[in-house]
């Protein structure tokens, strides 16, 4: 299970909006996201999918009207209260249903699933070596697992401003943790790890930045870790203004994408 701290970060929907929220305002991409990574995937037409750690469910969300009405999709997550902000937003589709569930220890059948999404969320788990196995498990022969993540220059404009603004944050955070299977999921290290337990894997990049003309939302994005006080906030959003009355605005480059690992035919870990 991920940590107490992370459970208390993600006990509701809360601080995870006040994050998409800059992404929603200031990305240059237009495509957005979510659409960009429901593009991406490739199921059968009555394909049996999962995601793990869907948060407030917002790939479906944004792509309700492209969801298939013979796939079906079971949304996971470890916090039932976030499950349920998901679940009154998606009411009334019925190709959708909804199960708390530890990615460790995923409670369902073998070779049941010909996809498994986990989007921007295997950074969170202690030994992702459980969660593999249990993927690749849960897939069936040929199918695959979507995991979506940052690069590891992804935001570095923002990490700069942090590190700064709010010297020790980023560390104490646990951000330069880059032990393999238990440091942060890059897309850099994600691909090396994904190919130890799968027959293929393939990467797609998005691209995308973000152009921040405002300050409060950047200064929300960094509250919702519930960890500063009102002075280091403070200080934080007077240098953004500062950059932004300078500059016109704060470039943050962003670097993302979507790893996509297929299960052998045999399966089994490679």
């Amino acid at each position: 299970m991920p940590s107490d701290e992370i459970k208390q970060e993600y006990r509701d929907g809360t601080r995870l909006e006040q994050r998409v929220n800059l992404h929603d305002l200031f990305s240059r991409n237009r495509r957005g996201w979510h659409p960009w990574v429901f593009d991406q995937l490739t199921f059968p037409p009555d394909g049996q999918i999962l995601e793990l750690g869907c948060g407030l469910g917002l790939l479906w969300q944004r792509n309700s009207d492209r969801i298939p009405a013979e796939w079906r999709v079971t949304l996971s997550d470890f916090s039932m209260g976030m499950l349920a902000e998901a679940q009154a937003k998606l009411q009334g589709f019925n190709a959708v249903s909804f199960t708390v569930a530890d990615a460790q220890a995923i409670p369902f059948a073998d070779g049941c699933f010909d996809g498994v999404i986990a989007n921007h969320m295997l950074y969170y788990i202690p030994d992702r070596r459980k969660v593999y196995a249990e993927i690749e498990r849960v897939l069936k022969p040929g199918g695959r697992l979507y995991a979506a993540t940052n690069g590891q220059l992804s935001m570095r404009q923002y990490d700069e401003l942090i590190d700064e603004c709010l010297p020790g944050y980023r560390q104490e955070r646990g951000s330069h943790r880059d032990d393999l299977f238990q440091g942060h999921f890059y897309l850099e290290n994600g691909y090396v790890e994904l190919a130890q337990w799968f027959s293929m894997v393939s990467e797609k990049r998005y691209d995308d930045a973000l152009i921040v003309t405002e300050a409060e939302p950047l200064v929300a994005y960094v509250e919702s870790s519930g960890h500063l006080d009102g002075q280091a906030l403070a200080g934080l959003r007077r240098r953004v203004e500062q950059v932004i009355a300078l500059q016109g605005a704060l470039q943050i480059d962003k670097v993302a994408g979507v790893l996509i690992a297929t299960k052998g035919l045999t399966g089994g870990r490679i």
